[in-house]
């Protein structure tokens, strides 16, 4: 409530148009309930467009199952409205979440918590300790309404805020706040240490541009610095599989030996004849297929696609990266009745940017020297045999969007339950 009132106040000053988001996720029945009226009654009043969403997840649910859950609604209207999305994370947030991944495990850029700016999402409040919060809300004479379940010791991070911080404050007072000016520290540290593990893979890669799956030089991985390489390493095999020192170890020790690592079944990392790789796992079933419609559907290897729609208006403003042929857009309204997201098919003809004809979709493959794994990972759209997109191919001749066109379709694939 004190960023909805800030941000409402200032919304001329800061240039921005002001909409506001409730999840009610069902856990607390009652409380939950009245938390998401006295939310509509507050956007009401100011006359502030609300969306919300109505889970069921039960008093049993987990805080990283309605994290996913809310997280998941947020990214949708992020897209629908070509949207930042602001939340109130305070400073003592920081230092609790820096504790929680520490004591869990976590590398540099887990101890820099949580980020200032993540994609569409901004924290304004992080550097705002809660008393500062609640003298503005006491100032402002601000309604709002508290969580009763922070107050118990249900949850982990719960247990951090009412025992773990105060301990370490009864040690040493300003603890907290050490903490989180440890956390920007961390974080100004493992954005060098990416940027050099971005520059390290983008010197060791031996594979053509248009290539789905990179191959990298296991030489040159090797005479990096060791936090370069463990960092370039994390961000090849966290799209697949959680990047624990353990795995990160074996992966570098590979570097010098060669050999194979299964990634949570997913996918492996390989070292073969000086060649580093990660391989997504090959699947049996290559009969699945999903009516190509707005939705979040899970694929058999282990990944999800989600399919959204967006006004053009809001695709333009998505910049240049979502103009690239290779971007995961299409015209929505060229999208053929009985369209299907599949894997490809004997027979697939594909007209890719650049070709005045379609031509077999293996041909395609063969032209761009895509490896045997990377094809049995591809992921079409397709009317009968006719590919109207393809991963990491990108659209078809004709189905990007362009003048006259109203609805954009956006195709995602990830690892599932990525955030």
């Amino acid at each position: 409530m004190a960023l909805f009132h800030f941000l409402f106040l200032h919304a001329e000053t800061l240039g921005i148009r002001l909409r506001a988001a409730h999840v009610n996720h069902g856990i607390r029945g009652v409380s939950s309930d009245a938390d998401e009226a006295f939310v509509r009654r507050a956007c009401a009043e100011c006359g502030v467009p609300l969306d919300v969403r109505r889970l069921a997840l039960g008093a049993g649910a987990s805080e990283d199952e309605a994290r996913r859950a809310r997280y998941e609604f947020l990214d949708g209207l992020s897209r629908e409205y070509g949207a930042k999305v602001a939340t109130a994370h305070t400073a003592s947030d920081q230092a609790e979440t820096v504790l929680f991944s520490l004591a869990r495990g976590t590398s540099v850029r887990g101890a820099g918590g949580i980020p200032y700016v993540r994609g569409a999402y901004i924290r304004p409040m992080l550097d705002v300790w809660p008393e500062e919060r609640n003298r503005y809300l006491e100032r402002e004479r601000i309604p709002f309404c508290t969580d009763e379940s922070n107050a118990g010791d249900a949850y982990a991070r719960n247990r951090v805020r009412s025992q773990v911080l105060p301990a370490l404050e009864h040690v040493h007072e300003g603890a907290a706040r050490h903490i989180a000016e440890f956390a920007r520290d961390a974080a100004e540290t493992a954005a060098f240490v990416e940027e050099q593990a971005a520059e390290l893979l983008e010197r060791a890669r031996r594979m053509h541009p248009a290539e789905v799956l990179d191959v990298y030089e296991s030489s040159v991985l090797r005479e990096a610095p060791r936090v370069v390489l463990r960092a370039a390493l994390r961000s090849l095999i966290a799209p697949y599989a959680d990047p624990d020192r353990e795995c990160i170890e074996h992966c570098m020790r590979l570097l010098e030996t060669g050999g194979m690592r299964s990634l949570s079944g997913r996918a492996s990392f390989c070292v073969r004849q000086g060649l580093a790789r990660v391989e997504p796992a090959q699947t049996a079933d290559s009969a699945w297929q999903i009516p190509f419609a707005p939705g979040v559907y899970g694929l058999p290897d282990g990944r999800e696609a989600e399919i959204s729609c967006i006004s053009f208006e809001n695709y333009e403003k998505m910049g240049k990266e979502a103009q690239n042929p290779l971007c995961s857009c299409l015209d929505y309204d060229k999208i053929k009745t009985g369209t299907l997201l599949r894997p490809r098919r004997a027979g697939d003809r594909f007209s890719g940017p650049g070709r005045s004809q379609s031509a077999a979709l293996k041909k395609v493959l063969n032209e761009q020297r895509l490896s045997h794994a990377a094809r049995a990972g591809l992921i079409l759209a397709a009317a009968g045999n006719e590919v109207l997109w393809a991963s990491g191919l990108g659209a078809a001749r004709g189905m990007l969007p362009g003048p006259g066109t109203v609805k954009v379709a956006v195709i995602t694939i990830r690892k599932r339950g990525t955030i």
